[in-house]
C-alpha cells in the first residue's frame, strides 16, 4: 500500500509541474521500444562499474524507469550557450558532447526537481553540500551518486544521515 501511495504522490507532483508551467515542461515516461529509452539504459549500464559500488554492497544495476524531461526554456538556454561556444552548423559537434550525471545530494532534497524546472543554481550555491563551488556533474555514475549512497548506508546503520 505504501508503494501505491508513493506512486500516486509522484504522479500528482508530475502532473502539477506540467500544469503549473502551462505545458512548457513535460515529463515523458519511456518504454523499452523507445530508442531514447534504450540509449539511456545503455549509457547508465556502461557507466556502472561493480568495483566502484562494491563498498556499498552493490554488484549489479537494474534500470526500472527512464523519464525524459522536455523543458523548452532550458533547452533554448542550452542551445544559445552551445551556439556561442561551438559551430553548430557542422553536425559533427554532436559527437563531442558528453552525457553527464547529476544526483540529488541528501542535504538538498528537491534539488533534482528544481533543476528540472529552473536549471542549475550558480556554482557557489553547491559549495556547502558538495564542498566545492561547482555544479556537481560527472560522467562517472559513482562520483555523482556517492553522497546519496553514503547517506543511505548511514541511515541503514541508524546514523540518520539525511
Amino acid at each position: 500500500q505504501e508503494s501505491v501511495v508513493q506512486t500516486s504522490q509522484s504522479s500528482i507532483c508530475r502532473l502539477l509541474v506540467e500544469l503549473e508551467t502551462g505545458g512548457n515542461i513535460r515529463l515523458e515516461d519511456g518504454k523499452p521500444s523507445d530508442v531514447w529509452f534504450s540509449s539511456c539504459v545503455d549509457l547508465v549500464k556502461s557507466r556502472f562499474a561493480p568495483t566502484d559500488f562494491a563498498p556499498f554492497g552493490l554488484d549489479a544495476l537494474r534500470v526500472t524507469r527512464v523519464t525524459r524531461v522536455h523543458n523548452r526554456q532550458l533547452r533554448n538556454r542550452f542551445e544559445d550557450k552551445l551556439d556561442a561556444l561551438v559551430n553548430t552548423t557542422e553536425l559533427s559537434y554532436k559527437r563531442s558532447l558528453e552525457y553527464l550525471f547529476f544526483a540529488e545530494h541528501p542535504s538538498m532534497v528537491g534539488e533534482l526537481t528544481r533543476v528540472m524546472e529552473e536549471g542549475f543554481r550558480p556554482a557557489d550555491e553547491y559549495c556547502e553540500a558538495y564542498g566545492d563551488a561547482a555544479v556537481p556533474l560527472s560522467n562517472s555514475l559513482i562520483i555523482a551518486d556517492t553522497p546519496r549512497l553514503r547517506a543511505a548506508v548511514e541511515a541503514g546503520r541508524g546514523g540518520g544521515g539525511g
